[in-house]
């Protein structure tokens, strides 16, 4: 009988009807026998002919390098050790060790494994796309991570009705995709981590379809957007999102009703708004929140979550009392939050607690808690607020903010209260009947909002504006004791005995406005000549618009000369705070009592118009909280003034270098500068609109607040790159001798890792209390890296560090941090990490850290030494004044 007659034969024998057959004959069990038989063998040779697992098995044979132990073409696949078959000889289990770091691509027909329920081949070298695993509806597991495969086809994991664990982490090289939509079918899904996988753009509204989903694992990728609300639909229990180069934004309220949760990750992100109350997670055990922009007040519900053992709430802009925990649980707040007082705590100041109550009716907007710091509004300057000597708050101003919400009653707390403006925002609700009762309000402008409902019956004696608002009956904006016709009497006269007066002020006035124009225009062909149509030019558009508006605290201001040389007592050298390469720095005093550094490029610096271009480009761009914030500018006459914050507690070398005062600078916070000098230099790699390399990190550009925080600055030298650009080559080598890497010192090459190397040896510094171009050997000229090094080979690596540490120090913690700055101030761009690994090899100890090579380091250089053959400008390690020229 041929192949094909045994085939038709299985399909008519199994296509008989079983219930109408009566075999008329003495021979039917014969015959019955002879078609059971067949029956068997034909199915066999019909699984044969579908089955493509051989060839399958074979290609993969082909592409792995080495050929795995006990794999043979010469052998059945099923026989291949870590190789599992069924009873047919299809494939269902393929588990390859990472013993032998195997090398080579996944078959393009992988699919064509129909039986196939697991595939695990993690921690190898794997490269090229991974292949689509469509329909196959009996796979249950794939491990893929730490390979180095490229892309992931679109639709890949259509199908997987079986799916409960698929783990893609650890590969780097993927070209970026969005989060894989056709997962929404995969409802047994279990465990899924895609993390450093290259995912980007928002999450999809999907995950209430995981509803066995336990562990989701999303970190360090470029996920953006806010986090889904079907998140609250799922069974998540374990949530790893932290170290996103865009960031999440919005709430996190969502986390309220995910009632599973037993880890949650969302660090290093832009998330706002509050804090929810999470005390329906009462299996929650470890949230860490740091690195974000939440506002408002812990909430009690936290600090009283039994579950919680690890919580991190280090770098918001929390508010209110000091957060006490219960026993036993790890906290950590350093970093920026905006509590009233800095320990524990009876409360906060009555106008403070008033203040927060104001700020809770608007959701803790995020500009307020910016500047509403410690428990003093009026002492400590507190933005939008004007108060008297004595204390007394008087009036505030929240104009034009753009804030939501309502009026809180609490401005009736506020009892000295005069003037209350909080026109043009985007309020709800009623005007609280309790505004009545300040005794000494006298105006109330709430005008172009959406408020609602009666006005409450204010005093003949308070001027109220609601225009723009739906109120359901009149108001009065003038005082009622003025009648009308007083008023058109008023006018008629003042009209008819001034008008030679107005004559006189419309000429003055003409004059004025001519002049102004004149400014103006002198004004906007400087920023041309500096700025083209970049940045500058649009800060100026924007200062113009605004003429008559309140400035936003993200807008920079043009300031006029003449303010500037009062602010500084006409660049007294008492204010005088230092000089840098391309001038002066002074500290200032404005018009409305804010402090703030003035930086004065100096008119003989062949450099200098271009560094203040670029400073003011860059700067006007970065919003962070480790990076020092630009003010505004002046560019009057033949000057270039830059105005930035001002920074209470100097520069770090100030500190660092200084054996009389270094003992301020105890392990806490050296290792909180730490941390903040690697996040600021994260966003500016990563998280920033433009990839930025500063190319002149040194203590002497980290400034410090009154809270000892790191605030990174002089970006004069900064680079921009675009968003793909990782590496150039400049003939203009610009920086601070003893912190420069050596691609870039030596040939021009500046990337991320060039900054990289800078903050190395600004770590050393750092440990050691030490500058880098110190000799620190008797016989040879090492420098600190080199010496560091040494005591590093000679298992001394404690012999680092800082003699005015030993009290305060954690020795593994310090030991850590001197094998990341080795790391980083590796002789080769590649071998170093970049500013991600950094922070979350200082944030996580349990990330193994590889052993360092040698790193590159220099022999010590007397300043007579240095090349002098032509005009080159360098820093010797205190004041930059550098420009080199690659070669």
């Amino acid at each position: 009988m041929s192949h094909e007659h045994r085939v038709s034969f299985f399909l008519y024998a199994h296509a008989a009807p079983k219930a109408s057959f009566h075999c008329p004959f003495d021979s039917c069990g014969l015959e019955m026998g002879v078609a059971l038989h067949a029956f068997n063998f034909a199915n066999k040779i019909r699984a044969a002919i579908g089955n493509d697992d051989g060839a399958v098995m074979s290609e993969l044979l082909k592409s792995l390098t080495p050929t795995p132990s006990g794999w043979s073409s010469n052998t059945s696949y099923c026989n291949w050790t870590g190789v599992k078959c069924d009873d047919s000889n299809r494939v269902k289990t393929i588990h390859l060790p990472s013993s032998s770091f195997f090398t080579g691509k996944l078959p393009s027909n992988l699919s064509s494994l129909s039986q196939l329920t697991t595939l695990a081949i993690q921690s190898n070298a794997l490269t090229g796309p991974i292949p689509s695993f469509s329909n196959l509806t009996l796979l249950q597991t794939i491990l893929l991570d730490f390979n180095n495969f490229t892309s992931v086809p679109d639709g890949c994991f259509s199908g997987l009705t079986s799916l409960r664990t698929l783990s893609l982490s650890g590969n780097y090289n993927l070209k970026p995709w969005t989060f894989p939509t056709e997962l929404s079918h995969s409802s047994n899904l279990f465990h899924l981590d895609l993390g450093n996988t290259s995912l980007f753009g928002p999450l999809p509204e999907i995950f209430d379809m995981f509803t066995n989903l336990q562990d989701l694992g999303l970190y360090n990728n470029d996920l953006s957007g806010v986090l889904p609300k079907t998140f609250a639909g799922s069974s998540i229990q374990n949530m790893w999102l932290p170290y996103q180069k865009e960031g999440f934004s919005g709430s996190i309220d969502v986390l309220s009703q995910m009632t599973n949760l037993k880890r949650v990750y969302l660090q290093n992100s832009q998330l706002t708004g509050t804090i929810p109350d999470l005390s329906n997670c009462n299996a929650l055990f470890d949230l860490q929140l740091s690195y974000n922009q939440l506002t408002g007040v812990v909430p009690s519900s936290l600090m009283g979550l039994s579950s919680l053992k690890n919580v991190s709430l280090d770098n918001n802009m929390l508010q209110g009392p000091f957060p006490v925990f219960g026993e036993g649980v790890k906290v950590t707040l350093d970093g920026t939050n905006s509590f009233c007082l800095t320990i524990p705590s009876e409360g906060c100041d009555p106008r403070v607690s008033a203040l927060l109550e104001v700020a809770k009716g608007f959701g803790y907007p995020l500009r307020l808690a910016n500047s509403w710091k410690g428990n003093d509004p009026c002492k400590n300057n507190w933005s939008f607020i004007v108060c008297t000597a004595d204390g007394k708050i008087v009036a505030i101003r929240l104009a034009k903010l753009g804030l939501k919400g309502t009026i809180s009653p609490a401005f009736a707390n506020l009892t000295y209260l005069r003037n209350l403006y909080l026109n043009g925002n985007n309020l709800t609700g009623t005007i609280p009947d309790s505004l009545t009762t300040l005794a000494q309000l006298e105006v109330l402008d709430v005008s172009n909002n959406n408020l609602s409902g009666e006005v409450p019956k204010f005093s003949s004696e308070v001027r109220f504006n609601g225009e723009g608002n739906v109120f359901q009956i009149p108001y009065v904006s003038i005082s009622n004791k003025v009648n009308r016709w007083w008023i058109w009497l008023i006018i008629g006269v003042g009209v008819a005995l001034s008008t030679p007066a107005i004559l006189y002020l419309s000429c003055t006035m003409w004059r004025k406005y001519k002049a102004k124009v004149k400014r103006r225009m002198l004004k906007k062909n400087l920023l041309h000549e500096i700025g083209g149509s970049g940045m500058l030019s649009m800060v100026y558009g924007k200062a113009r618009k605004r003429r008559n508006k309140e400035k936003t605290s993200n807008e920079v201001e043009i300031f006029s000369f003449e303010t500037i040389v009062t602010a500084t007592n006409n660049f007294s050298t008492a204010n005088k705070l230092g000089e840098g390469g391309f001038g002066p720095v002074y500290k200032g005093i404005l018009s409305d009592q804010l402090e703030v550094a003035i930086k004065r490029l100096s008119k003989s610096s062949g450099q200098g118009l271009i560094e203040f271009k670029n400073e003011a480009n860059v700067v006007a761009k970065l919003q962070h909280t480790n990076l020092v914030k630009l003010l505004g500018f002046c560019i009057e006459r033949d000057e270039r003034i830059l105005v930035y914050e001002y920074m209470l507690n100097k520069s770090l070398d100030f500190y660092l270098f200084d054996s009389t005062i270094k003992n301020l600078l105890d392990w806490k916070k050296r290792l909180n500068i730490i941390g903040g000098i690697a996040q600021g230099l994260l966003y500016l790699h990563k998280y920033s609109r433009l990839k930025v390399i500063h190319r002149d990190l040194k203590a002497g550009n980290i400034l410090l607040d009154e809270e000892m925080n790191p605030k990174i600055s002089d970006f004069g030298m900064a680079r921009i790159f675009g968003l793909r650009g990782s590496e150039e080559n400049t003939n203009r080598v610009v920086g601070t001798y003893g912190y420069m890497s050596p691609e870039y010192a030596m040939n021009g090459v500046v990337s991320i890792k060039t900054d990289v190397f800078s903050f190395g040896v600004l770590l050393l510094e750092i440990l050691s209390g030490k500058k880098n171009n110190s000799r620190y050997h008797p016989d040879r000229p090492l420098n600190l890296i080199g010496y560091a090094w040494q005591l590093w080979n000679d298992d001394a690596t404690l012999n680092l560090i800082d003699p005015s540490l030993n009290e305060s120090c954690n020795r593994n913690e310090v030991v850590r941090c001197i094998h990341i700055g080795l790391l980083c101030v590796q002789d080769q761009a590649n071998d170093r990490p970049t500013m991600l690994e950094v922070v979350s090899f200082l944030s996580n100890e349990t990330i193994k850290l590889h052993q360092p090579k040698q790193p590159a380091f220099f022999i010590n250089v007397e300043e007579s030494e240095l090349p002098n053959s032509r005009q080159e400008y360098y820093t010797l390690n205190d004041v930059t004044i550098s420009s080199m020229h690659g070669r």
